[in-house]
């Protein structure tokens, strides 16, 4: 039975007891106050029937000593080891306010950012805990807890690295001594272990893990596990041969690419899954929230330091990958997963959307000069076929327009038509002027100075005239090009300015 502690119990000379908040087969978790620092923290304590346990011992005194040497946010931090008066052994950690990843679950699948958002903060603790050699064995949603930075934001605290395993580097580091798994130990809990931790717990390295996670992602984002079963034996065959249930029949709506991701954390065979957490990380990457971008760029820098490849710059930046981050993060050629590099494609989609929105732009431009003509001139008849012209081109794409689909009539040379051919010379030099808008209203001739002075165009009022139009002759005579009315007006011959290439 776990020894029983009472709130004021002072603990260590130095800890008081506030309340129990957790136990345990193998101890019981404390809240109490830390009497110089009038700080609070975490105390878990070994039972005292445990102690007997060789075993059990030096994997309470590991998950202190493994967690004191991880120097992370996203790792429970441990501040005091000991053994009190009455022989019960005791760990001090941060008090972590929250509740864990389960209890998240229980309420329901998560958001597809914030799970993802979880999966890289445990992918930074993995990151940390690999390249010290150090195999977690038991990422679960019960060792993941939900804590919240200053600005309320969730954060994850990976817990107990107890049944961890550790390699020969870990072991030069100093984080404990000799090997305590037995050969047939089983290590984690079913529902998360790997199949190469179903047949032999010593047998794993970091890919495990990376299994473990991607069970849990599944989780998080189905609302339960891709396994079920009422005992080892019933599970263990499920994750060791049986067809894998697909996440899409799970949950439907999620975005493309993310299922494969998932897919991958939990293929059997350890050559096909992610070589490393780097890879996952990057994998991950846009379906996770802008600000996780710091996340992935912290897990490649540290597989890349741990594994001695070099990184020329490991900033990911947007929703793609740069080209270096994803070289050094797929260390295993041919692991380059096709769902990282699909954003390159939204990339020239949004460049193809800019040339359109440019384009239209260009169109509008031309309507509204064309509509904004102050009035209507003959000159501006004879380019009114060429501002159609561009602006069809420019509604078409058309980078270049052929000269006879865009280029105004040309005016016969006819030395008795001088002023007509000065006069269209001079509209073709000068801006564009707006299509007249005569096809109902015949515009009159305003008398102009200078008559028979081709420099000077003449000036049109917006009223018509019934009389010069029934009178102007159908033959095409355009010397002189204007007739005169009884008033002595000149009204200039519309056949003799437009259409005059026949």
């Amino acid at each position: 039975m776990v020894e029983e502690f009472e709130p004021g119990q002072l603990l260590a000379g130095k800890y008081r007891v506030e309340q129990v908040i957790g136990r345990g087969g193998m101890g019981v978790v404390l809240a109490a106050r830390h009497l110089g620092l009038n700080e609070r923290v975490a105390v878990k304590v070994l039972q005292r029937s445990a102690l007997g346990n060789r075993e059990a011992l030096e994997r309470f005194q590991r998950e202190a000593r493994i967690a004191a040497k991880i120097n992370n946010e996203y790792v429970a931090r441990v501040m005091d080891v000991g053994e009190l008066d009455s022989g019960d052994h005791y760990i001090i950690m941060e008090y972590l306010k929250g509740e864990d990843l389960a209890a998240w679950i229980g309420r329901g699948p998560l958001a597809v950012e914030q799970a993802v958002e979880f999966a890289l903060q445990t992918c930074v603790a993995l990151a940390d805990a690999h390249a010290l050699g150090v195999v977690h064995r038991d990422i679960k949603p019960a060792n993941l807890f939900c804590a919240h930075r200053s600005d309320g934001r969730p954060l994850i605290k990976v817990l107990d690295f107890g049944v961890s395993k550790l390699s020969d580097a870990a072991r030069e580091l100093d984080i404990l001594g000799a090997p305590i798994t037995r050969t047939a130990a089983t290590i984690g809990t079913p529902l998360y272990m790997s199949p190469e931790q179903v047949r032999d717990s010593k047998l794993v390295d970091a890919r495990s893990d990376i299994w473990s996670l991607g069970v849990v992602l599944f989780e998080m984002l189905a609302g339960t596990p891709p396994f079920s079963g009422q005992s080892f034996g019933e599970i263990a065959v499920q994750i060791v041969s049986e067809p894998i249930v697909s996440l899409a029949t799970r949950r439907a709506e999620l975005p493309p690419g993310l299922e494969q991701v998932v897919g991958k954390c939990l293929e059997r065979s350890c050559e096909q899954r992610f070589s490393n957490v780097a890879e996952l990380a990057v994998a991950l990457q846009p379906f996770a929230p802008k600000r996780a971008r710091e996340l992935v760029e912290r897990v490649v820098a540290v597989v890349a330091g741990s594994q001695d490849l070099t990184v020329e710059s490991s900033s990911v930046g947007g929703a793609a990958p740069s080209s270096d981050v994803t070289q050094t993060a797929h260390r295993a050629a041919g692991t380059i997963a096709p769902w990282a590099t699909k954003p390159e494609r939204g990339t020239a989609h949004r460049r193809r959307v800019a040339f359109a929105l440019g384009a239209a732009t260009c169109v509008v431009g031309l309507v509204l000069v064309w509509r904004s003509r102050p009035s209507a001139t003959p000159e501006a008849e004879q380019a009114e076929p060429f501002i159609r012209s561009a602006i069809f081109s420019a509604s078409s794409g058309m980078s270049n327009t052929p000269a006879d689909a865009s280029a105004a009539p040309a005016t016969k040379a006819n030395p008795q038509n001088a002023d007509a051919t000065v006069a269209a010379s001079e509209t073709a030099a000068a801006p564009l002027a707006p299509a007249p808008t005569n096809h109902r209203d015949e515009p009159s001739a305003a008398p102009r100075s200078g008559a028979g002075s081709p420099s000077v165009k003449p000036s049109f009022s917006p009223r018509s005239n019934p009389t010069a139009a029934a009178t102007s002759p159908t033959a095409k005579d355009c010397s002189p090009p204007y007739t005169t009315d009884a008033a002595g007006r000149k009204h200039f011959k519309r056949q003799c300015f437009k259409n005059t290439a026949q």
